[in-house]
């Protein structure tokens, strides 16, 4: 039996098979892996099956790691065997399959069957995406409950209802939309390119077979509403666009071109707002792209944490593993001094930096970042300096996972990871055949093709850093806004800075009024070891100035029973219980108050257990019969202490 030929069949089925399972997946990987490795010592032929100075790159990434590790062994109650098998210095033998898949790549009768094993795996891809659009319950777990929805099954993400039907996240056969975001992004782009070098010479109906599995694709794409991977993708197309600029502007005129792009533009810009202004979820991704106060706030507190991490554990990081505990400890360090940010700092995902640079910079320390960044240095160098044809693009898309990674931890998650790893070593295997290498690279000098590379790693890891950094600039309890519920969506704004201490020019129309809005108040414990229930009746201060013109008199608040679990982690909405109304008459200046008789009776060990928020929900009364009135000042406190 031929180890090689094994070998290779095993990559094979691990790229039709990543699409669809990731223990399957896995299995053929580490199969491929082993065959590929047995062979090399058979055959005594190591050097040439496992030389490759970027996957001795990505094995020093994880060297820095290990070193990591002994520098802050001390720190660790775990054995060695768990570090290995359950932290991220387990990964390195994902990086494995990179010189398998470089050195069949390199064999030319190989080629064409890994060329049809990645458009088949593709098709799935997109197929499975298309499917979980339509479908409420997640595709891989009901296909292996026998086509039924398990117990207790987590649902999918509701999208928007079109043209009467309700829709859903495409997550394909993966666990999460990210996931499935980002092998789409590594496929896309690369198919992208390969339709349009291959586009004048192919004929009309497979042109058309392209053009619909491209359409189809990026609409499924664009629905997943992974936003970094969008970023991403555009990147690896502006990278073609400047790559390929001589060679697209010497077969089109400029002006056909620019014809071209512009009604493209024009009609996904078109398709593009319909959608959104039809679907809530979409609608909801791109304001919070756009304003401050969403929930993209937790970004800042991960990011601010993130670096406080970093500065404290200068110069080997953290250790492998020990980023979500340390991370931790610097939350309870910002709750201690900001009580109010507990909820949103628990509903925080912590287990990682969301920023893969940023990662590894906090858990291996500075090594590993220049390590990091070397990497991609010698990925744009080798695609600066190489000639290209369509099918040395077809696995162009790794380059998507440089700018993804400044926004999500994409090497992290295995099921991305694995098949980035695959396609590193197809894209370096295409364009370092010596059959294939042209000319074109000798017309790069040697400063540009040093200059170009460093240019194009750090002045977009350079604009993330000083951007995260200007960003977390703010203190905590600016950042902090409670949330607001009302029928009425254009009230929030007046609402937000009547609580915020703006009270002058906030107006509310009056027919508003009787249909109230509710504020997020404050929890019914304390942040103490172990935890405590409040002792202190809920306050709140209600301002009324002297230079408004038609306020308030009275309020009927209703305070609300809230659950405080994490929605996003359980998929569940918060339940709200009414516990008591209140009345009150409000006179000209501050008005505190109190609400007796709401305080929890309920012991907690650990958060959230009967742990619940506070709210209130406001009705103002009293002014006089006109179209508007102003909205007094509220102000909680940062306990709801008034």
């Amino acid at each position: 039996m031929d180890s090689n030929r094994v070998s290779a069949v095993f990559l094979n089925l691990f790229i039709l098979s990543f699409p669809i399972s990731v223990s399957l997946s896995q299995i053929c990987a580490a199969f491929a892996i082993f065959f590929h490795l047995t062979g090399s010592i058979l055959k005594r032929d190591f050097h040439n099956r496992f030389h490759n100075n970027l996957f001795y790159c990505f094995l020093l990434l994880y060297f820095s790691l290990l070193i990591s590790y002994f520098w802050n062994i001390h720190d660790y109650n775990k054995s060695f065997f768990a570090i290995l098998t359950k932290s991220e210095l387990g990964d390195f033998w994902l990086a494995l399959i990179f010189p398998v898949s470089y050195s069949q790549y390199r064999i030319a009768q190989e080629r064409d069957k890994i060329k049809k094993a990645f458009f088949f795996s593709f098709c799935i891809l997109i197929l499975s995406g298309l499917i979980s659009m339509f479908t409420p319950f997640r595709l891989a777990p009901y296909i292996v409950a026998g086509f039924t929805v398990p117990d207790g099954q987590r649902l999918q993400h509701f999208a928007g209802n079109i043209l009467g039907t309700d829709t859903y996240l495409p997550i394909g056969l993966m666990n999460t939309h990210l996931t499935y975001g980002g092998l789409v992004a590594l496929s896309l782009p690369g198919i992208l390119i390969y339709f349009l070098e291959k586009f004048k010479t192919g004929s009309f109906w497979k042109n058309f077979r392209f053009f619909l599995l491209i359409s189809i694709s990026t609409a499924v794409f664009f629905y997943n509403q992974s936003r970094s991977a969008w970023m991403g993708l555009c990147f690896v197309l502006l990278m073609y666009l400047a790559k390929s600029r001589q060679k697209i502007l010497s077969q089109f005129r400029i002006l056909k071109v620019l014809l071209i792009l512009i009604l493209v533009s024009a009609l996904f810009a078109i398709g593009s707002f319909a959608l959104i202004k039809k679907n809530w979820l979409l609608k909801r991704a791109f304001q919070e792209s756009l304003e401050s106060n969403t929930t993209e706030n937790q970004r800042y507190f991960i990011y601010k944490n993130t670096l406080d991490l970093i500065a404290q554990n200068l110069p080997f990081g953290t250790g492998p593993g020990r980023f979500a505990d340390v991370h931790n400890q610097v939350s309870d360090k910002m709750i201690e001094k900001n009580e109010q940010l507990w909820y949103e700092l628990y509903i925080t995902p912590r287990s990682h930096a969301h920023h893969d640079f940023l990662h590894f910079l906090g858990i291996g320390g500075i090594t590993g970042a220049l390590i990091f960044l070397l990497i991609w240095f010698l990925f744009f160098r080798r695609y600066i300096l190489f000639a290209f044809t369509e099918e040395h693009f077809l696995f162009s898309g790794i380059f998507f996972m440089f700018i993804a990674g400044f926004f999500q931890c994409y090497l992290l998650d295995d099921e991305v990871a694995l098949p980035f790893y695959c396609f590193c070593g197809l894209f370096l295997g295409s364009i370092n055949s010596p059959a294939e290498t042209t000319e074109y690279g000798k017309k790069v000098s040697k400063v540009n093709g040093l200059l170009y590379p460093f240019l194009m790693v750090f002045i977009p890891a350079g604009i993330s850093l000083f951007y995260i950094r200007y960003t977390t600039l703010a203190e905590p309890e600016t950042v902090y806004k409670r949330k607001i519920k009302t029928e009425f969506a254009e009230d929030v704004k007046s609402i937000r800075q009547t609580i915020s201490g703006y009270s002058r020019g906030n107006r509310m129309i009056s027919s508003h009024a009787s249909s109230g809005f509710q504020i997020e108040g404050c929890l019914t414990h304390r942040f103490t070891s172990p935890i405590t229930q409040r002792r202190n009746d809920f306050a709140v201060t209600v301002d009324i100035s002297s230079d408004l013109n038609n306020p308030p008199k009275s309020v009927k608040i209703t305070a609300i029973e809230r659950d405080a679990f994490d929605q996003d982690r359980l998929y569940k909405v918060h339940q709200n219980r009414i516990l008591k109304d209140f009345y009150f008459n409000l006179i000209p200046g501050e008005n505190k108050l109190l609400f007796p008789g709401i305080l929890s009776g309920k012991e907690s060990s650990k958060f959230p257990e009967n742990i619940y928020f506070r709210d209130f929900k406001f009705y103002f009364s009293g002014m006089r019969n006109e179209e508007f009135f102003d909205l007094p000042e509220i102000r909680f406190g940062k306990l709801c202490d008034g």
